[in-house]
């Protein structure tokens, strides 16, 4: 089943801005996923360009508060945090493609995570507690 996936870059370099969009306008039509760029709003990837020698993690809260899945953007060698990936500058087409992929594995995992957190909350509200006397209480199942 084709699914529909958000994605935004922050960056403050229009030319990186343009060339990410066009890059996404002629592969984002992936087999199991159609990529469209949005805006605002939060979103299921967000790339955050990072400068150089620029720390990171002031970024991150940032990006986190956009989007599921978190991408770095830069030059500099780091140790991304879990759940979080990076994207070399300059990047390539075959880069941005290869996250894509990579992103479109990580909100699937998102996806089942949150089906499987939903089924339990249900499973734990239908146990409806009974009476048996007036000092012991079990559950119906």
């Amino acid at each position: 089943m084709r699914k529909s996936s958000s994605i935004r870059f922050v960056t403050p370099i229009g030319r990186d801005l343009s060339l990410f969009k066009s890059v996404l306008t002629t592969f984002g039509h992936q087999p199991n996923t159609d990529w469209h760029y949005q805006e605002d709003g939060y979103v299921d990837v967000v790339l955050i360009d990072l400068s150089e020698n620029e720390h990171y993690v002031a970024k991150l809260e940032q990006a986190r508060s956009l989007g599921r899945v978190v991408v770095l953007y830069t030059k500099d060698t780091i140790e991304a945090p879990i759940n979080t990936f990076v994207l070399r500058k300059p990047a390539r087409a075959r880069d941005v493609l290869s996250l894509l992929a990579t992103a479109e594995v990580r909100i699937a995992a998102l996806d089942k995570q949150a089906q499987t957190m939903t089924k339990s909350a249900a499973a734990s509200e239908s146990h409806h507690p009974s009476m048996v006397d007036s000092h012991k209480v079990t559950f119906a199942y």
